[in-house]
């Protein structure tokens, strides 16, 4: 089942799912096997960039403030670029919201 999603918080923290098995290559790709509907996903530079960033720590706001500065994205595209690529993650039930952090709230 989707989850939908207005906006995500920019205090929220993110984790990649249990069920979903990666690994890099290249330093650049990432391969993504999501093991409850059998799909394979690859991420290239930026977007294997920003699931480096995903890691049960750093807040929406700190990802697309690194993305701003590591990847060049400029900061009146980083809310579409960035906050869109997590929400499609999101979505997607790659990834969920860290439950232990008060701050994880979807609006």
């Amino acid at each position: 089942m989707k989850q939908k999603s207005k906006s995500i918080s920019g205090s929220a923290v993110f984790k990649i799912k249990d069920s979903v098995l990666y690994r890099m290559e290249c330093a650049t790709v990432i391969l993504m096997l999501y093991m409850q509907h059998n799909s394979l996903y690859r991420l290239y530079d930026g977007g294997a960039y920003i699931w480096s960033l995903i890691d049960s720590h750093r807040t929406l706001d700190e990802v697309k403030s690194q993305c701003v500065k590591v990847l060049k994205i400029p900061k009146s595209s980083v809310d579409k670029e960035v906050g869109g690529f997590i929400e499609h993650l999101f979505l997607k039930n790659l990834i969920e919201l860290k439950t232990n952090s008060k701050a994880s709230k979807m609006v």
